[in-house]
């Protein structure tokens, strides 16, 4: 369980990011587990279904265009109905239903870089032989993320186009 100040962390955290302070309701704040970046700058506050429907026994419904619900899955659950980033199944983290009804895969970005990472590794050490080891892990980071943000984020592929969160919940992946 987390304490009042980490929560008060966290919501701080969510108010720098989205820069207003009505998405946010102290009554939800345990069960918020970060946030979700989209093509051209959307932005949602990522709440733990599971979590909210032990409390209030009933689905949530999504009232607010910049809320979204998170339901677990893996891949193999999510099956073929949902639009899938190639080359990151090993980041699904569930999916979650859009505003207008609409569900999309949620993907963990730190879990996206991470795939990007280590598909990158070996070509940046051997065009890079004199940087040093600490150098070379910031540069195959710093190129993954750069990749991510510009061409995975970035990417608008339709209306189902996945959602990627920062997690702010050390427990929750």
């Amino acid at each position: 369980m987390e304490s009042h100040k980490q929560l008060a962390e966290k919501r701080e955290e969510l108010l720098e990011f989205f820069e207003v302070t009505d998405l946010l309701n102290e009554i939800f704040d345990s069960a918020i587990i970060g946030y979700v970046e989209r093509a051209g700058g959307a932005r949602f506050v990522l709440y733990d279904e599971e979590k909210f429907f032990e409390w209030f026994g009933a689905e949530p419904l999504p009232q607010k265009k910049l809320i979204l619900f998170l339901t677990k899955a893996s891949r193999s659950e999510i099956g073929d109905t949902h639009l899938i980033a190639t080359g990151f199944d090993g980041a699904i983290i569930g999916y979650a239903k859009m505003h207008e009804g609409e569900s999309i895969v949620i993907y963990d970005s730190e879990k996206c870089i991470k795939i990007l990472s280590d598909d990158s590794e070996e070509s940046i050490r051997l065009e890079n032989k004199d940087m040093t080891e600490e150098e070379l892990q910031d540069e195959i980071y710093s190129s993954a993320s750069d990749c991510f943000y510009f061409n995975t984020i970035d990417a608008y592929v339709g209306e189902k186009t996945p959602g990627f969160a920062t997690i702010l919940k050390e427990d929750f992946c």
